[in-house]
């Protein structure tokens, strides 16, 4: 399906005097229905002063270099956001006077004047602060299963593959949290990191590392099996603490699995009284690891 432009409806920004641009009904107007309307949107282009004078209100937040960075990095890639997500300005009364302010969008427009781009501004002539903070209130990052559906029916993702199967091993294993499985796909220990191979498209699945991911997944079920003396409750298996610690444990190189598990089928342990303390969780697996079997006398 190909997008209708309506590059044709932008108007540039007059630094002197910004007044809003009536613009004609286009082709996507009468298509969805649109009457003409006052246009308040504009581009910011670097060589209009107000593309460096612009400033932010005095109770935005404080500027994340790191956030910059992430969207100069994207717009370098081929993904500039600028294009879909407007810069807000208001006028706000300083002193008795009306000054042009930033009142949402100032990462992006750092980003813009980093690269020496334009980008793109709506000004809001009915500005309300409460407006902002519902934006932000309401305001829903993305989860990894919405991460997931996205790269499951992109056709732009290369590895689409590795997420077909990623989503049929979260469902082959109910037990598993999407997080725990992303952690072992990028053989860590925990979503430290901020899972962003696997938000970018990049998740890996191959014969370098099926055999080590079908293996993890399966010691960290096989615990439910081997607890025998004390039965270990599902929401102690589901819990994402719980197969943290497990993965923690398994990669340290001097963790015996094995006699983890055979400690485990003939003594006592209190993982369903700590669902949610990872660093306890592996506090007590290595302290299972760590009971000396009694050897049976010969008679």
């Amino acid at each position: 399906m190909s997008l209708i432009s309506v590059s044709n409806i932008k108007r540039k920004i007059k630094w002197k005097n910004i007044e809003p641009v009536a613009t004609e009904t286009t082709d996507i107007a009468k298509l969805l229905n649109f009457a003409p309307v006052h246009s308040n949107n504009f581009t910011v282009s670097p060589d209009n002063p107000v593309y460096w004078t612009l400033t932010s209100v005095s109770y935005n937040r404080e500027v994340s270099a790191s956030n910059v960075k992430k969207i100069v990095d994207d717009i370098k890639n081929g993904v500039n956001i600028l294009d879909i997500s407007m810069v807000i300005l208001a006028y706000i009364l300083i002193d008795g006077k009306r000054v042009l302010k930033i009142v949402d969008g100032q990462h992006r427009v750092l980003a813009a004047r980093t690269l020496g781009i334009p980008f793109y501004v709506l000004v809001d002539e009915n500005y309300d602060p409460r407006k902002i903070i519902s934006i932000n209130n309401n305001r829903k990052n993305w989860t990894l299963v919405d991460w997931l559906n996205h790269h499951l029916f992109c056709s732009d993702t290369k590895n689409r593959h590795s997420y077909v199967i990623f989503n049929k091993l979260l469902n082959a294993y109910e037990f598993l949290t999407i997080g725990t499985l992303v952690a072992i796909f990028e053989k860590k220990t925990s979503s430290q990191g901020g899972n962003k191979h696997f938000k970018t498209g990049k998740l890996h699945y191959g014969i370098n590392n099926a055999k080590m991911i079908k293996e993890k997944i399966q010691r960290i079920a096989d615990v439910k099996t081997y607890a025998k003396y004390t039965p270990l409750k599902q929401p102690t298996l589901n819990s994402q603490a719980f197969q943290y610690a497990m993965l923690a444990a398994m990669a340290n190189p001097k963790f015996n699995y094995k006699k983890f598990l055979d400690n485990l089928g003939s003594n006592p342990h209190n993982f369903n009284t700590m669902k949610r303390s990872r660093d306890l969780i592996l506090e007590e697996i290595y302290r299972i690891e760590k009971i000396k079997t009694r050897k049976k006398k010969v008679k």
